[in-house]
C-alpha cells in the first residue's frame, strides 16, 4: 500500500511541477503535450513516467541530449517520499499534510522559475492552523517576537534587497504556525541548506531563498509529525 501512495505522491508532485511552470506563462495546464525546453520534440509516454522517466535519460533529453532540469525530478521524489513516511496516517491528516506540500513545492518551483509567486497559493498553507498545535497568541512574548521578526524581514526585503516579499510571507505565517523558536530554526536550516547548495554547485550569483524555504519548512513539519 505504500509503494502504492508513493507512486501516487510522484504524479501529483509532478502535475503541480508542470502547473507552477505553465500556469505564470498563460499556458494550459492540459494541452499542449510536454516537450523538451531545448529541442522542443514531443516528449514519448514513458518519458512522462515520473522519476523512472528522469534516470532512464540519466538526466539529458533523450533526443538532443541537453541536459533536463532535475526540479520535477527532485519534487517528486520528495513528495512520493512523504507519501511512503505518511502512508499510515488518517485519511483527512494525509490529504491536510499532502495539500501543504504539494503547495510548498508549488510556490518554490515558481519562484526558482520566475521569480515571483502568487499571494493566493499561499492559502494552500492553510491546514498547517488545524493539524498542528499553535503557539499562545494571547502570550506577549509571541507578538512582541512577531513584531520583531516582521521589522527584521522588512528592514532586510525594502532596504538590504536580500530578501523576497514571498520570503516575508511565508517566514510570517511559520511564525504564527510555530512560534519564533521553530522559525528560527527554519529560518537558519534554510540558510544552511543554501550554503551547502551554492558551496557545492559553485554558485555565485543570486538565488531565490524561498525553495529552501520550502524544503526547511518540509522538514520541521515531519519532525512535528514524529513528535506528535
Amino acid at each position: 500500500m505504500s509503494l502504492l501512495y508513493f507512486c501516487i505522491g510522484t504524479i501529483l508532485a509532478s502535475f503541480t511541477t508542470l502547473c507552477a511552470w505553465r500556469i505564470p506563462q498563460g499556458i494550459s495546464i492540459i494541452i499542449p503535450r510536454s516537450s523538451c525546453d531545448s529541442c522542443h520534440h514531443l516528449l514519448k509516454h514513458w518519458q512522462l513516467i515520473p522519476i523512472i522517466g528522469f534516470v532512464i535519460q540519466k538526466g539529458k533529453c533523450h533526443f538532443c541530449k541537453q541536459r533536463i532540469s532535475c526540479v520535477s525530478f527532485i519534487n517528486e521524489l520528495c513528495i512520493g517520499t512523504f507519501c511512503h513516511i505518511c502512508s499510515q496516517l488518517p485519511m483527512q491528516l494525509f490529504v491536510g499534510y499532502l495539500l501543504v506540500f504539494l503547495t510548498l513545492i508549488f510556490i518554490s518551483t515558481m519562484d526558482l522559475e520566475f521569480g515571483y509567486i502568487y499571494p493566493i497559493c499561499l492559502l494552500g498553507l492553510t491546514p498547517c492552523f488545524f493539524l498542528l498545535p499553535l503557539p499562545n497568541y494571547q502570550s506577549y512574548t509571541f507578538w512582541i517576537a512577531t513584531i520583531f521578526i516582521l521589522l527584521l524581514l522588512l528592514f532586510l526585503s525594502l532596504y538590504c534587497k536580500s530578501l523576497g516579499f514571498a520570503d516575508v510571507e511565508l517566514i510570517m505565517i511559520c511564525q504564527f504556525v510555530w512560534g519564533f523558536y521553530l522559525t528560527n530554526m527554519i529560518i537558519l536550516s534554510s540558510s544552511l541548506i543554501a550554503t551547502v547548495w551554492m558551496l557545492f554547485f559553485k554558485h555565485h550569483d543570486r538565488i531565490p531563498f524561498l525553495p529552501f524555504l520550502c524544503s526547511a519548512t518540509m522538514l520541521v513539519i515531519l519532525w512535528q509529525m514524529n513528535m506528535y
